[in-house]
């Protein structure tokens, strides 16, 4: 409090403290916030106060400090931030791997790819060669045998393919594979490309190509089994070996009836020519001894027949023949069939159906043979066997039917042989094919019977004891 002569004692106003009588302003880094105070307070750590009379200290700015009773802030130097430890505030180094300014509120960790200078001023990029992948470090690592970095402040290496020479990477040729960092030949039927790590293996049916970045197929005539190979072999033509076809694992061996095409291993298998025959694996036909009757009736023969009579210039076997011979079989084709003369020892065919041009091929063949006892010539039985007739499909679809019916099931049972029954009213003009199909079918059907304990009509079964 003060007082004049001619007052009473009033207390001092803010900033101020009374001194014998007197009101004196409270000094620089010190304050009074009321009035009447008895002594003015130090600014607190972090505050300052800059003129004399302060009601209040003011907060240093970020990234100054003070002490206690301070007049003015300070600010850290780069590389350093404002700590307060033990109720002061002073100025630390940075963490490893962090900076700062001067005047930074705190240090900043180096971002990836950089490393903290000696200052902790600042953060450089890291140098061709190096890389960081995290933050806050203060050296850059290396990077491994087989990576590089071509640019400063890399976050990561490159894989290289080939070989590194001054931070670069060269790609290996074509034909070479990256071995122990350096570039090597690919070994023996092995193939790259330009810029591949390693080789890959040729797989069989091909080989490795002179520049190594192929793999070619072997050529017709040649073949190989085995994967990792530089040459294809040779197909054997002495033993009828023989590969039309590219890209082959193995050879193909001529069959019985054929030789190679003009001894070629490139070329297809064609059959012998009439008068040569071969059991197969043959380069070449043999050829059948005139000399003693032999002959064959065509070409791609398998061997050669005996003539019992002269061969002409020719070597047919034909002093002898079957006349010409018409003969009548039910159930095919118009039913009637006329066989042209044929030498002894051959065989004539004519169609099942001329009405279809033998569009089916179903052909009905017939052997014109030699009986040595009488030493004349005579037609064997006609072969229709191939033949169908009118109720060739209904014969099939019945068949099928009753090879499908539920034998428990007494209506479809019965249902199945009434078909099966009416159909073979037709017997007669039916093909020895389609007869055969139904007594196969009623011999299953009645063993299937037996076996399932199913009891049957015994009458009604050989009603179709005809068939068979």
């Amino acid at each position: 409090q003060f007082s004049t002569y001619a007052e009473k004692c009033k207390p001092c106003p803010v900033g101020s403290i009374g001194v014998k009588g007197f009101c004196e302003l409270c000094g620089y880094g010190t304050h009074a916030s009321g009035e009447g105070a008895s002594t003015c307070e130090p600014c607190a750590a972090g505050y300052f106060s800059s003129v004399s009379g302060s009601k209040e200290c003011i907060k240093c700015p970020s990234g100054s400090f003070s002490e206690s009773g301070a007049s003015g802030c300070r600010i850290c130097d780069a590389g350093n931030y404002p700590m307060v430890a033990e109720g002061r505030t002073t100025c630390a180094p940075c963490l490893a791997g962090h900076y700062s300014a001067g005047g930074s509120p705190a240090c900043t960790p180096c971002p990836k790819g950089t490393m903290v200078n000696t200052e902790a001023t600042k953060c450089t990029p890291c140098p061709v060669g190096k890389y960081n992948d995290v933050t806050g470090q203060t050296s850059c690592k290396d990077c491994d045998s087989t990576k590089y970095s071509s640019e400063e402040g890399s976050t990561f290496c490159l894989k290289c393919k080939g070989k590194i020479e001054d931070n670069a990477c060269t790609n290996c040729n074509a034909g070479q594979e990256l071995k122990g960092g350096e570039c090597a030949a690919c070994t023996d039927g092995h193939i790259s490309l330009a810029g591949m790590e390693s080789c890959i293996a040729c797989p069989p049916g091909k080989t490795k190509n002179t520049a190594g970045d192929i793999c070619d197929e072997c050529k017709a005539g040649t073949y190989q089994p085995e994967s990792s190979k530089n040459t294809c072999l040779a197909c054997d033509a002495d033993k009828g070996h023989f590969q039309p076809e590219t890209g082959e694992t193995y050879c193909k061996k001529t069959r019985p009836g054929f030789q190679l095409d003009g001894g070629s291993n490139e070329k297809d298998e064609v059959p012998c020519e009439k008068n040569s025959y071969s059991t197969g694996g043959a380069s070449k036909c043999s050829k059948c001894e005139s000399g003693k009757g032999e002959y064959t009736d065509s070409t791609g023969s398998t061997y050669c027949n005996v003539c019992q009579f002269n061969l002409d210039s020719a070597g047919n076997c034909g002093t002898i023949s079957c006349k010409g011979n018409k003969i009548e079989l039910e159930g095919i084709g118009s039913g009637n069939f006329t066989f042209p003369d044929t030498s002894a020892g051959g065989t004539a065919s004519v169609k099942c159906d001329e009405s279809n041009n033998g569009a089916d091929g179903e052909m009905i063949t017939r052997y014109c043979r030699y009986n040595a006892l009488t030493k004349e010539v005579e037609w064997a039985s006609a072969d229709s066997s191939a033949c169908s007739s009118k109720f060739t499909e209904d014969v099939k679809d019945k068949v099928n039917k009753m090879n499908d019916v539920n034998i428990k099931d007494p209506a479809a049972t019965k249902a199945a042989v009434k078909d099966m029954k009416d159909l073979a009213t037709k017997a007669n003009e039916m093909a020895p094919k389609d007869l055969s199909n139904i007594a196969t079918s009623l011999s299953t059907f009645t063993d299937n019977l037996a076996e399932q304990g199913v009891e049957v009509d015994e009458e009604e079964v050989r009603k179709f004891q005809i068939i068979n």
